[in-house]
């Protein structure tokens, strides 16, 4: 019978363990210089020229940048696997510093972070503007109020402003559990886009919107400002079931053809305004 194997395709003990002992050199030497390279690269990125030593705030008004360096430097404090500075100018967490900064602080709107000359954090802030007031309680009562900018962002305790010095929001979901005040939103974003953007074109009616206040089920209650201040104020009533466009019609073919004339005649002010019920609009004048 012939051999399928020749001599020099048998494998002996020896060759097998010098085999092992090349490869496992091999590896050890792959190891070692992988731990050079990594070592000499976490010294490199621990020398100070390569370090933030500076950060310098630019666009805060309301913020102090305090508040802001301190939320940067919190964010860069400690090491990447013990191995690289999160203080280094190459490695430092730019879209954390960003959210934190964003998140923690509500005034800001938009952050950006850049570096330059190697050691240097430049934060750039941009700060909500005030466009509105949200106030607890009731329209037209002596309640706290916060200010809102124009997405109907509720971010920050406002000072008491007399007469309308801002159109003041009232209601939606700001107050959280325990009547503690949640800094978010009114209410959603696109909605009050459409509720902004009809509140303007009631304005242009020549009628003097001061406050909405935001019910149950989809429903508002815009509030007015009637001619003399003995008249008081009175309320346009509208839900978010017709389209706002609608609403925006009907409210001006009412104000047109019956109102405005009835105002002209020496009535004294508008009690309401009902605008809930479709093509069937109900008022009341005092």
């Amino acid at each position: 019978m012939v051999s399928l194997f020749t001599k020099s395709s048998v494998l002996s003990p020896k060759y097998i363990k010098k085999k092992r002992r090349r490869f496992i050199a091999r590896v050890l030497f792959v190891l070692v210089l992988v731990a050079i390279i990594v070592g000499t690269f976490s010294f490199v990125l621990r020398l100070s020229s390569l370090r933030i030593e500076r950060i310098e705030v630019t666009g805060n008004t309301a913020v102090t940048q305090k508040e802001i360096i301190d939320i940067a430097k919190a964010d860069m404090v400690g090491s990447y696997y013990s191995l690289f500075p999160k203080d280094g100018v190459l490695f430092y967490p730019r879209d954390r510093i960003q959210n934190d900064i964003h998140d923690n602080l509500a005034r800001i709107d938009n952050v950006s972070v850049e570096t330059k000359n190697w050691n240097t954090l430049v934060i750039a802030v941009a700060e909500r503007k005030p466009y509105a007031l949200w106030c607890t309680g009731k329209p037209m009562d002596d309640n706290d109020c916060y200010f809102m900018d124009s997405t109907g962002f509720v971010y920050a305790k406002s000072p008491s402003f007399s007469g309308n010095v801002f159109f003041r929001y009232y209601g939606g979901d700001v107050v959280g559990a325990g009547g503690i005040i949640v800094l978010k939103n009114y209410i959603p974003a696109a909605e009050f886009s459409q509720i902004n953007a009809l509140i303007q074109s009631i304005q242009k009616l020549d009628i003097t919107l001061v406050a909405l206040d935001s019910l149950d089920d989809g429903e508002y209650e815009a509030w007015l400002k009637n001619g003399s201040d003995a008249a008081g104020y009175g309320r346009i009533l509208f839900n978010n079931k017709d389209p706002y466009e609608k609403t925006l019609e009907n409210l001006t073919t009412i104000w047109n053809e019956k109102i405005k004339n009835s105002l002209k005649a020496s009535v004294p002010a508008i009690d309401y305004i009902d605008l809930r019920y479709g093509n069937k609009v109900y008022f009341k004048v005092q």
